[in-house]
């Protein structure tokens, strides 16, 4: 009995081990449960064991998008779940996407510039190739403009400067500063042709600098106002509004002026003009025009009112770094 039973045990293992074998055999897998892949690399997904219709899905097609064959492509650093489905049945592929990009530099992390000046920043990516896809970023867009890493420093302050590249960036601290300069010269007016040309005492000279816009100049509705005395000068200068009065030998100074272009109005104490008797709102008007582009309508048309009967004249200045700018002019001899 017991070689009977001994024989019956080997004949039902040698009958039921193919079937098991067969069953393992077909069990369907995915063959990746888990990937790394670079921005712009693929890589095959595929069911061992299956011969039903998959249907692929992705949790995020902008990091990693997948084909109706499984194909999946790295789009942008992240993570996405990519999903085959057979029926009821899912299959799951966790895939991390990593930046091509495997570093960006700037040579320069501070920087101090001058109001008015341009620098190039220079820049380092790896791989090299990708550096022209680099985006630039000012913190401050009033303070500091960049594109394409020129950098043009616009008013006085501190801002950052940053370029980014497939999630990495290099970032630069700006200091803007303000340089100075001087503008000088001597206002006369032509008394006759005995005297000659004479001292315009208390002739005004006013700067107003071109950088800043109309909008921007506060309303000075008075004429103590435009005399700017040191009590408000501070705060009408942060506009970019200077005045002097001529001084008894005819002279006047600017000191200290931020440099930049500025439009030079002086107004003459010593001469009138015969045209303004025909038509003073014309003449007016012709003041007013030639300035209301830089302080505003309210200011122009107050400084048109100022000016009266009596000659003017308006021209642009450059104001440099460390040097002096002469201006002078003469008004001629009075109507009266």
């Amino acid at each position: 009995m017991k070689k009977i039973t001994s024989i019956a045990l080997i004949i039902f293992m040698v009958m039921i081990l193919p079937v098991t074998q067969t069953q393992a055999a077909k069990k369907k897998t995915l063959n990746k449960s888990k990937v790394t892949l670079v921005e712009g690399k693929t890589i095959q997904l595929k069911i061992k064991n299956n011969k039903n219709k998959i249907v692929w899905l992705s949790s995020n097609k902008k990091v990693a998008m997948v084909t109706k064959k499984g194909k999946v492509i790295a789009k942008k650093k992240g993570f996405a779940k990519v999903t085959a489905k057979i029926g009821k049945k899912k299959y799951v592929c966790k895939v991390t996407v990593k930046s091509r990009i495997t570093s960006i530099s700037l040579t320069q992390t501070a920087l101090v510039m001058e109001k008015g000046s341009q620098t190039a920043l220079n820049i380092s990516v790896k791989p090299s190739k990708e550096i022209n896809k680099v985006k630039w970023y000012s913190s401050d867009e009033s303070i500091a403009k960049v594109s394409n890493g020129i950098v043009s420093a616009l008013r006085v302050g501190k801002c950052t400067i940053k370029a980014t590249l497939g999630g990495k960036s290099a970032v630069c601290t700006l200091q803007v500063s303000e340089t100075y300069g001087n503008v000088s010269g001597k206002i006369t007016w032509l008394y006759n042709s005995y005297r000659g040309n004479v001292a315009d005492t208390d002739a005004k000279v006013i700067l107003v600098s071109t950088s800043c816009t109309a909008s921007e100049v506060p309303n000075l509705s008075s004429y103590i106002d435009w005399l700017l005395p040191s009590t408000i000068n501070q705060t009408l200068n942060k506009f970019g509004i200077y005045e002097v009065k001529v001084d008894g030998t005819g002279t006047f100074t600017f000191n200290n002026i931020p440099t930049g272009e500025y439009k030079i109005f002086v107004m003459s104490n010593k001469t009138t003009n015969g045209e303004a008797f025909k038509d003073k709102r014309a003449y007016m008007l012709a003041i007013q025009n030639s300035v209301k582009k830089y302080i505003n309508e309210t200011n122009a048309d107050f400084l048109s009112q100022i000016v009266g009967y009596n000659k003017y004249t308006i021209s642009t200045v450059n104001v440099v770094k460390n040097q002096t700018v002469i201006f002078s002019y003469d008004f001629g001899i009075t109507f009266i």
